[in-house]
């Protein structure tokens, strides 16, 4: 009989869409403003900002918290400037 395990590590992954690193979908996930998946460092860049994400329930990655963002196509965004 196998034990049961509760804290394993997840076995469903992707790529990151801004590094193209593997991603834990339990560790990292998408953003919510430009909806990219993303690895955690991206994602969240801290364990603070991990943590306030996941009490607030939203999750906002690195460049979309900043005043300048990439957009879909790469560009870089002053949001500032709208």
């Amino acid at each position: 009989m196998t034990p049961f395990r509760i804290f394993q590590p997840s076995s469903i992954t992707t790529d990151c869409d801004r590094c193209g690193g593997r991603v834990d979908l339990l560790k990292g996930g998408v953003c919510r403003t430009c909806r990219r998946i993303l690895c955690y460092s991206h994602l969240h860049g801290s364990w603070l900002r991990r943590l306030l994400a996941d009490m607030r329930n939203e999750s906002v990655c690195v460049e979309c918290r900043g005043p300048r963002r990439s957009d879909l196509t790469g560009a870089t965004v002053d949001e500032n400037a709208r």
